[in-house]
């Protein structure tokens, strides 16, 4: 689900260290990333003020999405998607970089943006760019669009069945704990394993905002130490790097009737549990 934004952000930053993106560029508008196959509505002029950093911050105004009927269609394209909310005119809630309001919207567009600069699909970029320098294998890959579940997959009630494929930058992406902690450790800034970011960029991965604090691309930042949920339906979902060196990655098909948004109770008793652990020294990969 949503940790998926921060592989997405992920494949921002490669497009920067590749010399293809900039933070400050625009989105909408003339001379921008999206402009020239996305039109901007004459009634929606202030969508040209709207820049890749902010897109990344959740700081661009616009509103969440994916309860939208596209978005549950296995029929519907990006371009369906794009049509439906450039005619949304509740599309943007705020005014560009005035408000921080946590948009899946943002990292949709995001996603287009990745296919549109590297002229590849969104999961090819992020597969080649991404996870297979970061020795994460073809066991982590975007959902299918129908909304059901492969048979490898765990079974867990959703709240629908949403076309994963649209839902990849947000929420698409499907994972083993082991491949989550794999990826998170090719992007967490420490030496050991290498990572797939140089550290500049790995500083520009983790940087909040004024309007964001303690949010960076993609990532719940504090400190050192990154991390982010994703739930939808019945599902639960951190990655989490708890300090010490250690990371975890926890996924549940349904939480636990005592902490049912599995934020609080189960992420302090598994990371308490995992610091008082011995591990071999060994590889586990």
């Amino acid at each position: 689900m949503s940790i998926s934004k921060s592989i997405t952000a992920a494949g921002i930053m490669k497009l920067m260290e590749q010399n293809k993106i900039t933070m400050n560029q625009h989105v909408f508008g003339p001379n921008s990333i999206l402009g020239s196959k996305y039109a901007t509505p004459a009634d929606k002029p202030k969508l040209n003020q709207i820049t890749v950093w902010q897109l990344l911050h959740h700081n661009s105004g616009l509103r969440t999405c994916n309860g939208e009927s596209e978005f549950r269609d296995q029929t519907k394209s990006k371009d369906d998607v794009m049509k439906m909310l450039l005619a949304d005119p509740n599309l943007l809630k705020y005014d560009p970089n005035t408000k921080n309001e946590y948009s899946n919207t943002g990292y949709f567009i995001l996603s287009c943006i990745i296919e549109k600069i590297s002229g590849q699909p969104y999961e090819t970029f992020i597969r080649n760019n991404v996870l297979n320098p970061g020795g994460v294998g073809s066991g982590m890959y975007v959902g299918l669009a129908s909304g059901g579940i492969k048979s490898s997959e765990a079974n867990y009630p959703p709240d629908s069945k949403p076309n994963m494929q649209l839902w990849a930058g947000f929420g698409g992406w499907v994972a083993r704990p082991i491949d989550l902690l794999k990826y998170l450790g090719s992007c967490d800034g420490a030496g050991t394993p290498p990572d797939i970011i140089n550290a500049s960029t790995h500083d520009t991965l983790t940087k909040d905002t004024p309007l964001s604090p303690g949010y960076g691309c993609g990532w719940i930042v504090s400190g050192n130490k990154q991390s982010h949920n994703g739930a939808n339906g019945a599902s639960r979902s951190w990655l989490a790097e708890i300090g010490g060196g250690l990371s975890i990655a926890v996924i549940l098909n349904n939480p636990p009737s005592n902490d049912p948004d599995g934020h609080g109770k189960l992420l302090n008793e598994i990371s308490t549990a995992v610091k008082r652990s011995a591990f071999p020294s060994y590889n586990l990969y």
